[in-house]
Formats: C-alpha cells, sequence, structure tokens
C-alpha cells in the first residue's frame, strides 16, 4: 500500500513575500535605531552644555577663573576660547557644541554674559543669535561710486516711478567747475542727495507685489532701500544733467542682499 505525502514546501512566492517583509522589519529596525542613537547623543550634548554653564555660574559666584571641564562628546565638539573658556569664542562671545554632521544634529550654545543656553539649526543663524532687531528680507544699497562730474541731479526708479533728488554746485556747497577735482567721498552726499530720495519714497508709503511696505534711510553717503520680500525690488538709477544728457557710467554702486526669515531649531531638540 502506497503512503501519500501531503507535506508541501514554501513555493517561491511565499518565499520572496517573507524576505521582502523581513527586509521591511530590518529597515524599521535600522531606523529606530539610528533615531534612538540620535536622541541619545542630543541628550548628552544638552546635558553637557547645562553642566557647563553650572559650572561656570559657580566659577563666577566664588571668584574663582571662568573656566570649565572639557568633556569628550560623540558627535559635537567644544568651540570657545583658550580651549575651555566660559567667556566662549571671540566671533560671538558664545560657547558652542558644534556638531560633526550639520545636516543631522543642531548647533548648542551657552552665553556666560547673558546666561542663557540654546540651540540654532545652523551656522549662520548661530552667528546671528545676538543680534537684536534682526532684518528679513532684500536690501538694496545705493551710493556714488566715481565722479559727480557736471551732473546736477539723480534718479531712482522704483517700481516702475521716478524719485529725483538735485546735486548742483549750489547744494554742494561749491563751485561748479570744482566738482570735477572732487571725489565722492568729499561731499556729504547722505546730507545732499539721497536724502531728499529716501523722504519721498517713505511719504508715498510705497509697497512691493507682495504687499510689504518699501522703505528707505540713508546712512553716511549711501541711501538703503529695504522690504521684507525674499525677492529683489525693481530699482534703477542714473545721473543726469539737463544740458548733457545722461552720464552714468560709473557713477553708482549697488549692492543687494536677500535676508531669509530664521530657521527655527526644531521643538524637539531644544532645551
Amino acid at each position: 500500500m502506497k503512503i501519500k505525502n501531503t507535506e508541501k514546501g514554501f513555493s517561491l512566492i511565499e518565499l520572496i513575500i517573507v524576505l521582502i517583509i523581513s527586509a521591511i522589519l530590518a529597515q524599521i529596525g535600522f531606523i529606530s535605531f539610528n533615531r534612538l542613537n540620535r536622541k541619545i547623543k542630543i541628550l548628552a550634548a544638552k546635558t553637557a552644555l547645562i553642566n557647563i554653564k553650572k559650572e561656570c555660574e559657580v566659577n563666577r559666584d566664588i571668584d574663582a577663573n571662568t573656566n570649565f571641564t572639557l568633556v569628550d562628546l560623540d558627535s559635537y565638539s567644544i568651540e570657545t576660547s583658550n580651549a575651555n573658556s566660559c567667556l566662549g569664542r571671540s566671533d560671538n562671545n558664545l560657547v558652542v557644541l558644534k556638531p560633526d554632521s550639520q545636516e543631522d544634529y543642531p548647533f548648542y550654545y551657552y552665553d556666560f554674559l547673558n546666561n542663557e543656553v540654546g540651540c540654532e539649526k545652523n551656522e549662520n543663524e548661530l552667528n546671528l543669535t545676538r543680534q537684536e532687531n534682526r532684518f528679513e528680507g532684500n536690501q538694496n544699497i545705493i551710493k556714488l561710486d566715481g565722479w559727480w562730474g557736471r551732473n546736477d541731479r539723480a534718479t531712482i526708479t522704483l517700481n516702475g516711478k521716478d524719485y529725483v533728488a538735485y546735486a548742483t554746485d549750489y547744494w554742494l556747497g561749491v563751485r561748479n567747475d570744482d566738482l570735477d577735482g572732487r571725489q565722492s567721498h568729499q561731499i556729504k552726499w547722505g546730507d545732499k542727495l539721497w536724502n531728499q530720495i529716501s523722504k519721498k519714497i517713505n511719504n508715498d508709503q510705497l509697497f512691493d507685489k507682495e504687499g510689504n511696505q518699501i522703505k528707505a534711510s540713508v546712512s553716511g553717503n549711501q541711501i538703503m532701500i529695504s522690504s521684507k520680500s525674499q525677492k529683489p525690488l525693481d530699482i534703477k538709477v542714473v545721473a543726469f544733467n539737463h544740458q548733457g544728457g545722461n552720464n552714468t557710467k560709473p557713477r553708482f554702486a549697488r549692492k543687494q542682499n536677500i535676508i531669509p526669515p530664521k530657521e527655527e531649531c526644531s521643538s524637539q531638540f531644544k532645551f
């Protein structure tokens, strides 16, 4: 009599499914391990910085030296002046915990003078930590670069509207013939020229295409036109003489800065 074998092995499809599931579980486990490892390293960095803060405060209160005990950190290095000074780096007065991998970990800092610890997302934000009234948006700086010659006015065109300032020999307080022999830095262009345009722009209460107010200000021999938009303003500037026509090159130097909004440190990294 023959005995029929009813046991069956795994089919190829079943084996493939098992392998796929195993790979997914392994990947999940790897991600979870990395996440846990990251949290441990961040917690160690935060704890080390708090201990540095406490030690520096105690040393200050007992009139001891303003140094702290160095510690070795995984994935972080400690930056300060004289290796372990509570007074921080020479460029920003902060004791900085700098991550080895700046894409995965935040910066931490201790401000001894203001008794603060904090977190910043990157090096740029770290350098702006102590900056008050931080500006975000676009800045356009214009100044005279070269000889004024016999021009008698300057026109800034902003969003299609002309703003004219007059600067003749009478306004500058010199003879017209003397203008060719004077360099731009010898004349107070802020008072004599740019203030005219700055006042007109601010009085008109202009807005950029995103609805942000455009503001103008004068500092020294230059004018700055700015708004909170991350897109540049449409600005043109020329010098002019009613007898000789356009005389623009190389009369003006322009610099444009786009300052992005602050990138906040993630809540999971903060103290």
